[in-house]
């Protein structure tokens, strides 16, 4: 029997006429291996290339594998001529040939220039050739020597020079030249175009490569064939305050919950009826409870006869026991006044360099909530939204003042309050107010609705009550809609003279407004706090 086997086997893959599937290799569905990483070099002339007016220099670059160094064929290569053209031109360039090179023809004008020749291909980083433009062919140099009497610590120098412009240059923008140095060692900085006047930037730098301090001169005007000599005298820069600060703000409104605890009873007296008859909000609330859990209810015969059983016994029930759907409306009220009012937000503060000063983001990690700041509690949801924005002006004497504008209102802050102390306790002190027990515990109840048993009908209450609260607060967080909470500050920042990070942050003033469009209609007692 195996060996018919085998020969069904052997027949079988003699009839296959495929090609062999290689026994190693990619798959359907496999993704390629990686490109290698190349390396785009400069093989001749040498930067920075000296030229005269008209002259034609010609680029020799290569393309190579930034790992074994091998040649690397067809690929494309771009370049882009930046800085004081004075008429320099690039020609076009084909893709590198088999060693790896390609040629770019660059074409000098007959105006003086300097320019950065930037040079990239795919999968390599960018290339940058300098280059000089003399029409007299008459080049200088810049010996640099900076003059620094501050007290911030530095440990290496950069000189940007930079064509066609005053000092100081706008911030922002790349030199045409750029030469780094350790403290004490000598700078020097060619080819100069004797026909191009400078001007020279010098930056102190400290360990983590952030200017301490800086000082710009020029123009200058290079000698042909001589080194001249510029002095710099760096001045100390502004405290670089632009960092993410740990940040806790504290608001307290308790002006807003008068307003706001008007506009949550009157969404809750909407909804369970307390203008109408509450005993018939009730017991519909109960009808539609029994329909939705399956029970078959004969509504003409509950609305005719069931409800007018039984209201006259829940309402004498409610008038013996002293509660009510109003009385539960008034608990919300009393925790309303002695649980709400104050909100902390404790996260992020960012600042931001801006043109004329500093961008403002205040990220909230958490909430709490409560009727002081000495009683808070952790805020699950929240009507508005938390992150905080603004600016600041620029530093004067190490302070800058700002502000921050937040999404929401005195009402959102008063309902967190109450959310935020709505504990077990108090949930069940406001169904005992609501009259949860009342309603569940009637006794005619029990000869109609047998099957919907005490704990059934103390559920329904608990639904008409959650809908109730919900509602109310609702009318809170309302009282405020499209409001929003101000937050004016001074922040001083410390300054210990040797480096330009802040050794200390301290928030010195700080005043809280609930704005409604363009109009300020209440101040909020505020606290800010900053740290490092």
């Amino acid at each position: 029997m195996r060996f018919v086997w085998a020969l069904l086997l052997l027949a079988l893959a003699a009839c296959d006429s495929r090609d062999p599937a290689p026994p190693f290799g990619p798959r359907d569905g496999s993704t390629s291996p990686p490109l290698a990483a190349l390396t785009l070099e400069l093989v001749e002339p040498e930067s920075p290339l000296r030229l005269a007016a008209d002259e034609i220099a010609d680029l020799r670059l290569r393309v190579v594998r930034t790992t074994s160094g091998e040649p690397e064929e067809g690929v494309n290569v771009t370049c882009g001529a930046f800085g004081v053209l004075g008429g320099t031109s690039l020609g076009s360039s084909s893709p590198s040939d088999a060693s790896g090179e390609v040629h770019v023809e660059l074409r000098a004008g007959v105006e003086p220039a300097f320019l950065r020749l930037v040079c990239s291909a795919s999968r390599a980083s960018a290339l940058v050739v300098h280059a000089a433009v003399s029409p007299s062919g008459a080049f200088g140099a810049l010996v640099v020597e900076p003059t620094y009497t501050g007290a911030r610590a530095f440990s290496d120098v950069r000189v940007d020079v930079h064509y066609g412009r005053t000092c100081p240059p706008p911030r922002g923008i790349t030199p045409e030249q750029e030469v780094r140095g350790s403290s004490g060692e000598t700078l020097r900085v060619e080819p100069v175009p004797v026909e191009l006047a400078p001007i020279v930037v010098v930056s102190l730098l400290d360990s983590g490569g952030r200017p301490v301090a800086r000082g710009c001169a020029g123009p200058v005007e290079a000698l042909e064939g001589e080194d001249l000599v510029v002095e710099v005298s760096p001045v100390d820069l502004p405290l670089a305050v632009a960092r993410d600060y740990p940040a806790a703000l504290r608001v307290r409104t308790a002006d807003a919950i008068p307003l706001a605890s008007a506009a949550g009873r009157v969404a809750a007296q909407a909804t369970v009826g307390a203008f109408g008859d509450e005993v018939d909000t009730m017991l519909a609330w109960l009808r539609a409870a029994l329909i939705q859990r399956g029970f078959e209810v004969d509504l003409l015969t509950f609305d005719l006869e069931i409800t007018g059983q039984f209201e006259i016994d829940l309402e004498a029930e409610y008038a013996l026991a002293g509660r009510s759907p109003s009385r539960g409306i008034d608990a919300l009220d009393g925790a309303l006044a002695t649980r709400a009012g104050a909100l902390s937000l404790e996260g992020t503060l960012s600042v931001d360099e801006a043109d004329a000063g500093y961008a403002l983001l205040f990220d909230v990690d958490a909430l709490s909530a409560g009727a002081t700041f000495g009683a808070l509690r952790p805020v699950t949801s929240f009507g508005g939204s938390t992150s905080g924005m603004g600016s600041a002006g620029a530093l004067v004497e190490n302070a800058f003042e700002g502000e921050l504008r937040f999404g929401f209102g005195g009402g959102a802050i008063v309902a967190a309050g109450l959310e935020a102390g709505a504990d077990t306790s108090t949930r069940a002190a406001w169904l005992d107010a609501f009259g949860c027990d009342v309603f569940a515990n009637l006794p005619s109840f029990e000869v109609s609705f047998l099957e919907c048993d005490d704990r059934c009908r103390f559920e329904v209450c608990e639904e008409v009550f959650d809908r109730v609260l919900a509602a109310y607060l609702d009318g809170v967080r309302g009282v405020s809609a499209g409001s929003a909470l101000s937050v004016s500050m001074r922040a001083r920042f410390g300054d210990d003279g040797v480096g330009v990070e802040p050794s200390s942050v301290v928030v010195e003033d700080v005043v809280g407004r609930l704005l409604d469009g363009a109009s300020t209609f209440e101040l909020v007692e505020a606290e800010l706090t900053l740290s490092l």
